[in-house]
């Protein structure tokens, strides 16, 4: 969160688009539904004394949520 060292820290919208989804070979996967979510950090670094380095998740939240199925 913000604090007087890094006052523009804090949480930022990071929106994915299912329809944007693709295959490994780059086809659209045209997907109906997403299940399940995995979050993991992907950069190379020196963490130091404590060793990790990790992606902070504030929330998940369906900005499409349609009821009419």
């Amino acid at each position: 969160m913000p604090n007087k060292d890094n006052p523009n820290a804090g949480a930022l919208g990071n929106y994915f688009k299912i329809s944007d989804a693709l295959n490994i070979d780059g086809t659209s996967a045209n997907l109906s539904h997403i299940d399940f979510i995995k979050v993991q950090t992907g950069v190379n670094v020196k963490a130091g004394w404590l060793g990790e380095n990790s992606t902070e998740v504030f929330k998940f939240c369906d900005e499409n949520n349609n009821n009419d199925k």
